[in-house]
């Protein structure tokens, strides 16, 4: 394991080994000797999001995205059985929840939970951009203006104009009735960042 005092950098690369901005290569290399290589099987699993009425987050989410509704509405809590691995990860002060799985075309899953104990609270300021974690999440659609007007017309709400990105393609920042921050776009992430060939330099594009 890298410790966080692990060294500075620039002690020479290690040929097929990635670089870390505080660890030297040779250490990264011996650590890393032996394991089996990181992969990611089949891309991004899911999304995890807090909603404050469950039964309505699920029938919005399936109304907008289309989305599949595979398992739940269900409950857990803390003194039921199996409730174990929830308490490890949200701590002393968790009690209870509602869970539902959706998944989109494609395979990634959208995960709806109601905290009951503590109950769930809307977020005042939900859009803290500048603070580390994540602070949306983006759907491909076919059409961003349809799916934001969709999104307006079941109690959700367009945060942003419709912006242009690379030359045919259209992106614009939206919100669930329960503020969680949506980004809209009309291409997939490799169609958009991918440079034309014969184009190193993205910003040529």
């Amino acid at each position: 394991m890298l410790s966080s005092d692990a060294g500075v950098a620039g002690t020479g690369a290690v040929p097929g080994v990635p670089t870390l901005p505080d660890v030297p290569a040779p250490r990264i290399a011996a650590a890393l000797e032996g394991l089996p290589r990181p992969a990611v099987r089949t891309g991004f699993n899911h999304a995890a999001l807090s909603v404050t009425d469950l039964d309505r987050a699920v029938g919005w989410y399936q109304h907008v995205f289309g989305l599949k509704l595979l398992l739940g509405p269900f409950a857990i809590s803390s003194d039921a059985p199996g409730g174990g691995p929830a308490s490890d990860i949200y701590g002393e002060g968790w009690q209870s929840a509602r869970i539902a799985h959706l998944v989109m075309p494609g395979g990634t899953g959208i995960e709806l939970f109601e905290f009951t104990g503590p109950v769930a609270e809307r977020r005042v300021e939900n859009f803290d951009y500048w603070r580390t974690g994540i602070f949306h999440i983006c759907f491909t659609v076919e059409n961003v203006e349809e799916t934001a007007k969709r999104i307006t017309l079941f109690g959700g709400r367009q945060r942003s104009k419709i912006h242009q990105v690379g030359p045919e393609s259209w992106f614009c920042f939206c919100e669930d009735p329960f503020g969680n921050v949506l980004e809209l776009v009309d291409q997939t992430f490799e169609q958009l960042f991918t440079p034309p060939p014969g184009v190193e330099d993205p910003d040529a594009c």
